[in-house]
């Protein structure tokens, strides 16, 4: 009875601390960068803008973070192997809790977010329930591996 509890506990303090369930395979350990240029603002004559993304994952984390124009994202993700390729499933905001800031529920705990594959050496992100900012092409070479 004591290792059923011990068990549970360990589980949802696994959730309640927002490392992933199930740690991504170690080639896939590292820091993922995509940094979306947006353009300019003031009909073209203002200052560049963009959005940094960031997708960190190794044993005990997987995080996706956007921070730019109009952008403060913090994401808390789970990883699924899927073949050649990794699925991104949204666990909760850096907070803990599945709303945004402005109490929005933009995803649902367990929905898949993204899935990244290698195809020769290029990756592939398919674009799921997360989206960049500048809707285009649902899949292409986005983010790379940054170290």
């Amino acid at each position: 009875m004591r290792v059923g509890i011990f068990a549970g506990l360990t589980v949802l303090a696994t959730l309640i601390g927002g490392t992933a369930l199930a740690a991504p395979p170690q080639d896939w350990y590292g820091t993922y960068a995509y940094h979306e240029a947006l353009g300019r603002d003031g009909m073209g004559a203002g200052a560049a803008t963009f959005i940094d993304q960031r997708l960190t994952l190794g044993p005990k984390a997987c995080r996706l973070t956007a921070q730019g124009y109009q952008q403060d994202t913090d994401i808390r993700c789970t990883t699924t192997p899927r073949g050649d390729g990794l699925q991104i499933s949204f666990v909760s905001f850096g907070d803990g809790r599945v709303e945004n800031q402005y109490g929005v529920r933009l995803y649902r705990p367990g929905q898949p977010l993204l899935l990244l594959t290698r195809q020769g050496g290029a990756l592939t992100t398919t674009w799921q329930g997360y989206q960049p900012a500048m809707k285009g092409a649902p899949s292409g070479t986005f983010f790379h591996k940054t170290r």
